[in-house]
């Protein structure tokens, strides 16, 4: 981020939420979420044959591929960022994109980490999804963020404290290289 981008205190973009057409096109919805925040309007079953997304969802890398490519004709980039498994760096990275650029963020977690899914049985621990967080209060620490997914009981809009959200996100995870996966997929200025 650059230096003397100072974010306002707290911040909310006008989003319109959607909802995934699918239990698994998470990516996608956030994806669609994020882009139109760019002044971009793409719908997810567009973004969802584009990410190559299968029942076993859309890998971070065919998502990051996507966005980019209809990101490529503004100003924006989508860079990703694995550092975020810290909350203090989560909330920085979040204000800027925010506050700043005032971009939403698809953050990639596991959803049986978040609060709302507390006690909803996915089949299987360290599921991985995405929401969108268009929102931020520093003072409070919290984010505001669209759940994409309507199925399990959840979905729409919830306020998370950043260290929720920081435990939450998949770079709390390193792979056989030892390498923190991606937890936010951050828009930044070219």
């Amino acid at each position: 981020m650059p230096a003397g981008s100072t974010s306002p205190t707290r911040a909310k973009l006008p989003i319109k939420g959607v909802f995934q057409a699918t239990d698994y096109w998470c990516a996608p919805a956030a994806a669609e979420i994020s882009l139109r925040t760019l002044g971009i309007k793409v719908g997810q079953a567009t973004l969802a044959k584009k990410m190559r997304t299968t029942k076993d969802g859309t890998s971070a890398e065919d998502m990051l591929r996507v966005l980019n490519a209809y990101s490529k004709k503004t100003r924006y980039a989508y860079a990703p960022a694995w550092d975020v498994y810290n909350a203090k760096r989560l909330g920085e990275r979040i204000a800027y994109s925010v506050g700043v650029l005032r971009r939403a963020v698809p953050v990639q977690l596991f959803i049986d980490r978040l609060p709302w899914y507390r006690g909803v049985d996915f089949g299987a621990t360290d599921v991985g999804h995405f929401v969108v967080a268009y929102g931020y209060d520093k003072e409070a620490k919290t984010i505001l963020v669209w759940d994409p997914n309507p199925f399990a009981g959840g979905g729409g809009k919830y306020v998370i404290t950043m260290a929720q959200l920081a435990k939450a996100t998949e770079s709390t995870e390193r792979n056989e290289s030892g390498h923190r996966y991606w937890g936010m997929l951050q828009p930044v200025r070219k």
